[in-house]
This record gives structure tokens, C-alpha cells and sequence, in this order.
């Protein structure tokens, strides 16, 4: 969560509201976990 919230910091001034910064910021971190293998991991 705290690399979402400085996500929405950083680009938290450019006319979105930093709620949904954060609920979007969520979801793709989310669908990054879920899709994430460690398998291919050197």
C-alpha cells in the first residue's frame, strides 16, 4: 500500500482525485500480485 500512496502523491496534481489515484492504484498492484511468477525469476 505505501507504493500505491506514493504513487498518488507523485501524480496526485494532475486533475484526478486522489481517491480514485488510489482505488485504480490498487486494483493494478492487485492484478500485478495475481499475474506475478515467481518462476521466471532469475
Amino acid at each position: 500500500m505505501r507504493l500505491v500512496l506514493s504513487l498518488v502523491k507523485r501524480f496526485g496534481s494532475r486533475g484526478e482525485s486522489p481517491e480514485d489515484l488510489f482505488q485504480v492504484g490498487c486494483v493494478g498492484l492487485n492484478i500485478t500480485i495475481q499475474n506475478f511468477d515467481q518462476r521466471t525469476i532469475y
